[in-house]
């Protein structure tokens, strides 16, 4: 049963991906599998649930009176649960391969202003960058775009600074700097070199890096997909039924996901205009649980 359903929850979401982005040739050429896993991490990377912001000594002189509105906005819609997504790169919501959150979790994002009624805050070369982890935002500094600002070394410099507990620093010294750009470019998760401020030299992984594969894909998602996700839509499905008059007709349900009205729905189709809703739920909820461990999903039954 499990089986069943993962795989009906998976084609709802492959195939509201590839409508909203017809035509995108990197998405019609994924499988099902890398294109759920792409678009977990972009969820996560728009963090929809409440974070703790947490900022470094060096950041606070960093900002100026011209991204001083957006940075305190994207504080609060960290704070309050509203998420970054307007904030993100415009080519986040197309999945595109990001190395450096795969690599790192750190962010980049544009520090413009968001208009009313917009869903994409103004583009602009200050970008603020930012490590997450599950309740916490950090945020390291103000860069730019740009091959370096993917590869600065004072990143790590300030994180060691501020919040060394965040770095798994190694007794190692590397022969020769690793080109960061070729081994991403090859789905290698590599160690950096970098020295703080005292001049010493350390050897670093990110504490429970979440890593990518050679299919530039989050092995972190994967296993989400693999082990967590099954065991949540298997549990909805259960509560469902127990309160549903007619939970025979489960078997011959399937998934509907709907983004803008933010709900998974469970249904049968009695004809192609019509869907029998059995069930429904936040998908909201369903991205707290599987990225923050919120432990409350809403279950609403309609037959």
């Amino acid at each position: 049963m499990v089986d069943n359903l993962m795989n009906s929850w998976k084609r709802s979401v492959c195939n509201v991906v590839r409508y909203e982005h017809n035509g995108n040739a990197d998405i019609n050429n994924m499988s099902d599998e890398c294109l759920v896993i792409n678009y977990l991490t972009y969820i996560r990377k728009c963090i929809p649930y409440p974070v703790t912001v947490n900022e470094s000594t060096e950041i606070k002189n960093m900002i100026s009176d011209e991204i001083r509105g957006p940075y305190n906005k994207i504080k609060e819609c960290l704070e309050n649960g509203e998420g970054v997504a307007p904030y993100l790169s415009n080519s986040a919501s197309k999945l595109a391969f990001d190395g450096l959150f795969l690599d790192w979790n750190i962010l980049h994002l544009h520090l413009g202003n968001l208009s009313t009624g917009s869903n994409h805050a103004e583009r602009t070369e200050n970008t603020l960058h930012l490590l997450v982890t599950t309740n916490n935002a950090y945020f390291i500094k103000i860069s730019h775009h740009g091959r370096g600002a993917y590869t600065d070394l004072e990143e790590f410099k300030i994180i060691y600074n501020n919040w060394p507990n965040l770095l798994s620093t190694l007794d190692l010294t590397l022969d020769n700097e690793i080109d960061r750009h070729t081994a991403r470019d090859n789905g290698i998760s590599e160690l950096v070199a970098f020295q703080d401020y005292a001049g010493n030299s350390h050897t670093a992984t990110i504490n429970s890096s979440l890593g990518y594969s050679t299919a530039k894909t989050s092995n972190y998602d994967l296993e989400l997909l693999d082990l967590k996700i099954p065991r949540l839509i298997k549990g909805i499905v259960e509560k469902a039924k127990e309160k549903s008059q007619n939970s025979d007709l489960f078997s011959k349900g399937q998934f509907y996901y709907y983004p803008q009205e933010t709900c998974f729905k469970f249904g049968i189709i009695d004809s192609q205009e019509n869907l029998r809703p059995l069930f429904e739920f936040s998908s909201t909820d369903l991205w707290k649980n599987i990225f923050s461990n919120s432990t409350e999903i809403k279950i609403i039954v309609f037959l």
